[in-house]
């Protein structure tokens, strides 16, 4: 692929911002791992982390080569999920653009496959609790001798080991997110920007600093709605069984499938 020239190409401020991102990622082990690297990242994700919208970005500066994809999605979906990373051609350009040291990027690994695929928070956080329903062989009284199945409540009592009250809506409250500021609380917004500027002298100048030294909490897993197993039914991980006890209402419950007992999930990283 031939070599591009920076100046000869009009960039978006969205585009050095979220291509800078990418790179920093990649040189710094975050995000997720594929082909034997990190610094993959779901559009989402870099969206989230910038504050920028790049809804056909990443597909253009793919096909200058700018950057890699990679399609994770659960086998039975039909349409693509795509993680992205930066290349090193575009750890050249960005770092042309920003005035940035050249840096080289870990390469892709050439050999062997990935097995692991993209996992919604939400379901995922389901997943591995009706996984731990059938290693601990639990059944559910609503029906006796086949381990594993559990209802919406069940799980939410496993997860947490705490009741829910019957007065209580269906549900929980809005799930975490690897981003405190994403968490529905009140945030002051930064004052500055020192990544974006040239301000700084020491190494951190280029660095990708968007909480200026405030780490995330650690992720744990989100609490979940009945559409987050309903996700997992449809994409043929979990199945759903539906019972009416004697004087009762129809409830619905849940079990891993074989493929839900052994795919493996995309593992975000913190960079750095």
């Amino acid at each position: 692929m031939h070599r591009m020239d920076a100046s000869a190409h009009h960039f978006y401020e969205d585009d050095r911002t979220a291509l800078r991102y990418l790179r920093y990622l990649a040189l710094h082990g975050g995000g997720y791992e594929r082909r034997g690297v990190r610094g993959w990242a779901l559009r989402g994700d870099v969206e989230d982390a910038t504050g920028v919208r790049i809804p056909e970005r990443l597909s253009y500066w793919h096909g200058y080569g700018l950057v890699d994809r990679e399609d994770v999605r659960v086998p039975t979906l039909g349409r693509p999920v795509w993680i992205w990373r930066i290349t090193q051609e575009g750890a050249r350009v960005v770092a042309e653009l920003e005035g940035l040291a050249p840096r080289s990027i870990p390469p892709l690994s050439t050999g062997g496959s990935d097995a692991a695929v993209y996992v919604p928070e939400g379901p995922l956080a389901a997943l591995l609790e009706l996984r731990r329903a059938l290693d601990m062989r639990v059944v559910s009284p609503l029906l006796p001798g086949e381990p594993g199945w559990r209802s919406l409540r069940e799980l939410e009592v496993q997860a947490t080991g705490e009741e829910r009250r019957d007065d209580e809506p269906e549900g929980w409250e809005p799930r975490r997110t690897r981003d405190p500021w994403k968490s529905g609380e009140p945030m002051e917004a930064p004052k500055s920007e020192p990544w974006k500027s040239g301000d700084w002298v020491d190494e951190l100048a280029e660095e990708w600093d968007p909480l200026q030294g405030d780490t995330p909490d650690a992720w744990t897993p989100p609490p979940f709605h009945a559409e987050d197993l309903g996700w997992l039914v449809r994409t043929g991980l979990a199945q759903r069984w539906k019972v009416k006890p004697p004087g009762g209402r129809v409830t619905a419950l849940y079990r891993v499938t074989p493929l839900g007992g052994v795919v493996v999930p995309l593992e975000w990283r913190e960079p750095g």
